[in-house]
């Protein structure tokens, strides 16, 4: 049977990720860019190539520099730099199994790639992060190495090791500032048994130097002192069971609380398709399992306060959410061997997996391609007008798009220049955005002016001329 011998679960853990990449670039020509997001990435990282190479200027971005920063710094070896994220992301993904893999060994002495192939490299919601050019997979590895060397560090207590854990966790950190609750504990612990082998003198002098170093770490940054009062402002335990929250990104109606959301990595099948499956065969959790759910509730009741709903957060968490769900799998499997019922468990976990990965991917790939058909349909009209839109205008600079870009999201407009182009998308923003600039924008614009129809495209986007 497939899957039986460890060599052979080893190679496909690695493989499965490999192929749907070489399927999605070379057959489905999905090159990564997806979202605002990642076409911000791409432009601050090609900015940074830019002004390394001939010292032009670089403009700020919101999110942390450290994937975009390592996107730029790869393409000096010869890669692109938008090949050069995508590489990044896809050796995240690699890296982070293969670290997964060594955590599952030290703390259980047995081999964990058959969750892993189940768990995360045919989970869609995890996997497509190792494929996409975002952020989050490659703070997953960082925080998935982070946790590795914590655990080598409390065995060996070498000074080396804790330098790399500072180190870890400051790559972590300026790739997602989210990451800090799955950070505090790990970082503080190794802290902790270093000074406690330190004479009380030294213990307080070190105390107060890494307390100081963070907190000007801090008040040295601007943008990290007003993400914090926004996270702390935002952050509420009504949001725990609130479905519908107003933030400053419109009313968002969520399908689920948050409450029920921050859980994903156990349930959603997008994450764990089997995850019901595993409660019968709870086992008290060892020590370090311990620690290791200490964190992953510090970062659900994070998530659970905020405003925001996105399952790309989940993902950071989801490696040690397998790892603690390990001996639950393990006890899982043993019982299927008994009754000869694992073949059909896999077979079945990976069939589903993968029809759900290919509904889910879908969705993605329609956006992508959507970006790419109303740039092309720009393009073909040949004209440099300015163009009033929102949402779809960061993937301009991505595809050469160099049309002035009037975005509805941060100015109220009085008046609309004539000949200007317009893309838009009422529908889909009518009840997000209502009462927001965004809606208020259009609807002046329509009062006000008259529009020709240009071209209209999928999913209800059209392009007009302002008469």
């Amino acid at each position: 049977m497939f899957l039986k011998k460890d060599t052979y679960k080893n190679w496909v853990l690695y493989a499965v990720p490999l192929i749907i990449f070489i399927i999605f670039n070379f057959i489905f020509d999905f090159n990564g860019l997806y979202g605002q997001d990642g076409h911000e990435y791409f432009r601050y990282s090609k900015e940074v190539k830019m002004f390394l190479t001939q010292g032009t200027s670089v403009d700020r971005m919101y999110w942390p520099v450290g994937f975009p920063l390592a996107g730029s710094l790869l393409s000096f070896t010869g890669f692109s730099v938008l090949w050069s994220l995508r590489i990044v992301s896809l050796f995240s993904l690699l890296g982070t199994l293969f670290y997964s893999k060594k955590i599952i060994q030290i703390l259980f002495n047995k081999d964990g790639s058959l969750l892993l192939i189940l768990g995360a490299a045919t989970q869609v919601y995890f996997v497509r992060g190792g494929f996409l050019i975002m952020s989050d997979m490659l703070c997953t590895f960082f925080i998935t190495l982070l946790f590795y060397k914590y655990l080598s560090y409390i065995r060996s207590q070498k000074l080396s090791t804790l330098f790399l854990i500072g180190l870890i966790a400051c790559f972590a950190f300026f790739t997602r500032y989210a990451s800090i609750p799955l950070l505090i504990l790990p970082v503080a612990h190794s802290l902790f048994v270093f000074l406690r082998g330190l004479r009380v003198g030294f213990q307080v002098l070190l105390g107060i130097f890494f307390t100081g170093a963070l907190i000007g770490l801090f008040y040295s940054n601007n943008q990290l002192i007003s993400l914090s009062e926004e996270i702390i402002n935002q952050w509420s335990f009504s949001n725990f069971y609130n479905r519908v929250i107003t933030t400053e990104n419109g009313i968002n109606t969520n399908m689920v609380p948050n409450g029920m959301y921050a859980f994903g990595n156990f349930f959603h099948v997008g994450f764990l398709s089997f995850g019901v499956l595993l409660i019968p065969f709870y086992r008290k959790p060892n020590v370090s399992c311990k620690f290791l759910i200490a964190c992953i509730v510090l970062y659900i009741l994070f998530l659970a306060g905020i405003e925001t709903q996105n399952y790309r957060f989940l993902m950071l968490a989801h490696p040690l959410v397998l790892i603690v769900l390990f001996p639950f799998f393990d006890a899982l499997i043993k019982w299927l061997k008994s009754k000869k019922l694992a073949s059909i468990f896999i077979m079945a976990t990976l069939l589903f997996n993968g029809a759900f990965f290919f509904y889910s991917f879908n969705k993605t790939y329609r956006v992508h391609t959507l970006e790419r058909k109303i740039i092309n349909a720009i393009i073909e009209l040949k004209t440099e007008a300015p163009i009033y839109c929102f949402y779809i205008d960061q993937a301009f600079p991505s595809y050469d798009l160099n049309n002035e870009r009037r975005n509805f999201y941060y100015k109220e407009y009085d008046n609309f220049e004539q000949g200007a182009l317009v893309i838009f998308n009422e529908d889909k923003f009518f009840e997000q955005w209502k009462g927001h600039s965004v809606m208020n924008n259009w609807n002046r614009l329509i009062i006000q002016n008259e529009l020709d129809t240009l071209v209209r495209l999928p999913q209800n986007w059209t392009i007009y001329r302002i008469k």
